[in-house]
C-alpha cells in the first residue's frame, strides 16, 4: 500500500516536491499559500497574468492543492505596521498557516506529514494522536550556527544581524524534536545541526535543483567590460562586504552588478564600478546572467544558494565561499572556484584569473552548464523519491 503524504509549504520551489509525490501517486494534499491552475491565467488582465505566472501549476496538481491564502494576506498587512518586529510578523503568519493546515491533516490522515520549518508546530501538537512520520524541511542552517556567524561578523565589521526567526526559536526546537527527519539542502547545513548535538542519522541532505529550461546559455553578446554578478538579498550574511572589497582591488578591470532586495543598506555602497539593479524576476534574470562573465557568492552563511546553480545552468563559472552550500557542487578550477569565507583577496584573485584568460573562462562556462544539467529538478525529485522509499 502506497504512503499518503500531506505537504505543507508557502515557498514556490516545493511545487517540485509536490510533483514528485503526485507522480508516485502519494500526494494526499498540498497545502500552499496560493497556487493556480495554469489554464486559468489567461482569464486575467496583463498585470495579474504576469504576477500569477510564478504561481502557475499543472491542472492535475491543482486538484491536490489546498490554498491557504489568509496567512499571506495577514503578513502583507503586518508588513505595513512598523512597530511589530519582522520575526514576530513571520511567527504570526506561520502559526496561522499551521493551525489551518492541522485541520487538513484531520481530514486526510496522512502517513507522512512533510512541512517547511516553522509551519508545523500546531499541526504536530494538535494531531499527536495520529500516527504519521513527520518530516521537517529546513531551508536554512541551524539558527544557533547562524547566530554564531552573526556574532563573529559583529566583532569583525560591526555588521551583525538579528535572526529573522528570533521570536520562534523554541517553536523550531519543538518541531525538530518531534520530527522523525529533518531535510536540509547541503552537507554544510547538516554540519550546522550535527555540531550542535543533533543525531546525524536524523538529518537528510537533498540538494536543490535548477530548471534548465529557464536558465540556459544564450547566443548573445556579453558586456564589453568584465562583469561580475551577485544575486540574492543585500544583507551582511551574504558576504557582500567582502565582494565589494574584492572589486575595489580590481576597480578599473570589472563592473559589479548586485541583483536582489535591499534588506540592510549598511552593507552596500553604489560606486563607479558597482550597480544595484534590485529584485529581478526569473524570466528576465537568465538574459542578464548571460551578459555577465562570472557569478560570485561570497556568503558567510548560506544553506544552499540556488542562484549559484542557476548561474551554472546559464553557463557562468561560479566563485563561491565554502560557507555556501552550493559550493559542494563545484569542482574547483573546472566549473568554478571555492574560496574561504571572508577572504576578499582570494575572491579578487579568482575574478582576475577569469578576466585575464578568456579561453579558460569559456572552458569553465561549458563545464558549468554540464554540471547544472546533473542537478536539475528531476535529479532533486529522484533523490527525494529514494529517501521517501526508505521510510518504513
Amino acid at each position: 500500500m502506497k504512503k499518503k503524504i500531506l505537504l505543507a509549504s508557502n515557498s514556490s520551489h516545493y511545487v517540485y516536491t509536490a510533483e514528485k509525490y503526485l507522480s508516485n501517486d502519494m500526494l494526499g494534499m498540498y497545502c500552499a499559500s496560493f497556487l493556480i491552475d495554469e489554464r486559468k491565467i489567461s482569464l486575467f488582465p496583463g498585470f495579474y497574468k504576469y504576477y500569477l505566472s510564478s504561481r502557475a501549476i499543472s491542472p492535475i496538481l491543482s486538484l491536490k492543492v489546498k490554498n491557504i491564502l489568509w496567512p499571506e494576506v495577514l503578513l502583507k498587512i503586518l508588513n505595513k505596521v512598523d512597530f511589530i518586529p519582522v520575526s514576530r510578523r513571520f511567527l504570526l503568519q506561520n502559526k496561522f498557516f499551521s493551525i489551518l493546515t492541522s485541520r487538513q491533516i484531520l481530514k486526510i490522515k496522512p502517513d507522512i506529514f512533510h512541512f517547511v520549518s516553522g509551519l508545523g508546530y500546531e499541526s504536530l501538537i494538535r494531531n499527536k494522536n495520529l500516527k504519521f512520520v513527520a518530516i521537517c524541511d529546513q531551508r536554512a542552517t541551524y539558527y544557533k550556527h547562524e547566530q554564531e556567524i552573526s556574532n563573529e561578523e559583529q566583532v569583525l565589521n560591526n555588521l551583525g544581524w538579528s535572526h529573522p526567526e528570533l521570536d520562534f526559536f523554541e517553536r523550531l526546537e519543538e518541531e525538530y524534536r518531534i520530527s522523525d527527519y529533518i531535510i536540509v539542502n547541503s552537507h554544510y547545513a547538516k554540519k550546522s545541526f550535527v555540531r550542535h548535538g543533533f543525531n546525524e542519522e536524523k538529518i537528510v541532505v537533498i540538494h536543490l535543483g535548477v530548471d534548465i529550461d529557464i536558465f540556459y546559455p544564450l547566443n548573445i553578446q556579453k558586456h564589453k567590460k568584465f562583469h561580475v554578478v551577485f544575486v540574492g538579498n543585500i544583507h551582511p550574511r551574504k558576504g557582500l562586504q567582502y565582494l565589494l572589497k574584492a572589486c575595489e582591488f580590481l576597480y578599473d578591470k570589472v563592473e559589479l552588478l548586485l541583483i536582489g532586495n535591499i534588506v540592510d543598506k549598511s552593507v552596500i555602497t553604489e560606486g563607479k564600478n558597482v550597480k544595484i539593479l534590485g529584485h529581478m524576476p526569473k524570466n528576465k534574470l537568465n538574459e542578464v546572467l548571460n551578459k555577465c562573465h562570472v557569478m560570485v557568492l561570497p556568503s558567510i552563511d548560506d544553506s544552499f544558494g540556488l542562484v549559484g546553480l542557476e548561474a551554472l545552468a546559464a553557463g557562468l563559472p561560479l566563485i563561491s565561499s565554502s560557507n555556501c552550500g552550493v559550493s559542494e557542487l563545484i569542482e574547483d578550477s573546472v566549473d568554478g572556484y571555492i574560496v574561504e569565507p571572508r577572504d576578499a583577496m582570494a575572491i579578487s584573485e579568482k575574478i582576475l584569473l577569469l578576466a585575464n584568460d578568456e579561453n579558460q573562462r569559456l572552458e569553465m562556462s561549458r563545464a558549468a552548464r554540464k554540471k547544472a544539467v546533473k542537478f536539475s529538478w528531476e535529479k532533486y525529485k529522484l533523490n527525494l523519491g529514494k529517501f521517501i522509499k526508505k521510510i518504513k
